[in-house]
């Protein structure tokens, strides 16, 4: 036959319809080479020359109920892809490098997938893209076991075409697909901005418009970057106290009932509030005798600190240092007479 080179089918495209295909003067392939591509489409579909195929460089296709079992350890290293109630089969393992095509076309018990057997190991690599048929929408509790083995090593490299229906899964034995359902929404709700406060004001973060559109929230998780104390971080509403100005970003996981997380962040500012001094005195004075005033200030921030300057108003001032908002005398002389106003400033951290 031309297009084989001893054991191993090296071009061509051959096809068997639900028949027997006899590939003539070729007693055995063992290998499928790059330029050979094989589809058995149909039951009863076979190439009795691949009964003891080892390895896989090109394409080769079963589908709509095709089964092809091997006798040989099996590598794919090309693309095999088993379509609807279609099984790949090797008697000894199954190793895998490059793509793997799954087909599925219906719930688990009607047998409308592809699979991958082996009674040895399966060592998994490469790709397996998952092509899901348009008229069917997985449900929520269907598992699909695509491939068996004695046992798994290593896993796919990458799983597409799997969308937001179903997830890939692993176990000793099995490589499987799990049908998920739609995931839920998280609303970490509008961006918060509020002064700073004494006593400090309790806040709340308030993630109860999240939702989950075919089942329930199972739990709720806040957090916050950088680090803020929170009460009830497990719960929808979590509180904080505004004690001091700060902004950061409050982040809300949600899971739902099928497992499925996803988040939500605001943006939370604690603004800072500017201290309010105050003065008293005497409304006159003389020349060159000491005045005293008192002098003190509020600030909502509690935990701010603090400094201070007097200004005279006759050009002279003082620097006070650090100061906390508690009533202090304040003593000056001034030379000249004349109309002065004492101003004193404070400056918040």
């Amino acid at each position: 036959m031309a297009q084989a080179s001893g054991t191993t089918l090296t071009g061509g495209t051959w096809r068997a319809n639900g028949t027997t295909l006899s590939l003539r003067g070729t007693p055995s392939i063992a290998a499928l080479g790059a330029g050979a591509t094989v589809v058995l489409d149909g039951v009863g579909s076979s190439v009795p020359q691949l009964a003891a195929l080892a390895s896989n460089a090109g394409s080769l296709t079963l589908t709509t109920g095709a089964d092809l079992t091997t006798t040989a350890a099996m590598t794919n290293t090309g693309t095999l892809r088993v379509g609807s109630r279609s099984t790949f089969r090797s008697d000894v393992s199954f190793t895998t490098s490059g793509t793997v095509v799954f087909d599925v076309a219906g719930a688990p018990g009607t047998g409308n997938f592809g699979e991958v057997r082996a009674t040895g190991a399966g060592s998994l690599g490469g790709t397996a893209q998952i092509v899901v048929a348009p008229t069917y929408t997985p449900a929520i509790a269907d598992v699909f076991v695509l491939g068996t083995f004695g046992s798994v090593a290593g896993t796919f490299g990458s799983v597409v075409g799997t969308g937001a229906s179903l997830e890939a899964r692993y176990t000793p034995t099995q490589f499987l697909l799990n049908g998920v359902g739609l995931p839920p929404i998280p609303n970490a709700g509008p961006d918060l901005s509020v002064d700073e406060s004494t006593p400090a004001a309790v806040v709340t973060l308030d993630g109860r418009g999240s939702t989950d559109p075919d089942g329930t929230i199972a739990s709720y998780r806040w957090t916050t970057t950088p680090s803020v104390a929170l009460t009830g971080a497990n719960t929808a509403t979590a509180t904080f106290l505004a004690a001091d100005e700060i902004t950061f970003v409050a982040t809300l996981e949600v899971c739902d009932n099928d497992g499925q997380c996803f988040t939500d962040s605001a943006t939370v500012t604690v603004r800072d509030v500017r201290p309010s001094p105050t003065t008293t005195g005497p409304a006159t004075g003389v020349v060159g005798v000491p005045v005293t005033i008192t002098a003190s200030f509020t600030d909502p921030g509690a935990l701010d600190t603090h400094t201070g300057r007097i200004l005279w108003g006759d050009g002279a001032s003082d620097d006070l240092g650090a100061v906390t908002g508690a009533v202090r005398p304040l003593t000056h002389t001034y030379t000249s007479p004349g109309t002065f106003f004492p101003t004193y400033c404070v400056t918040d951290n």
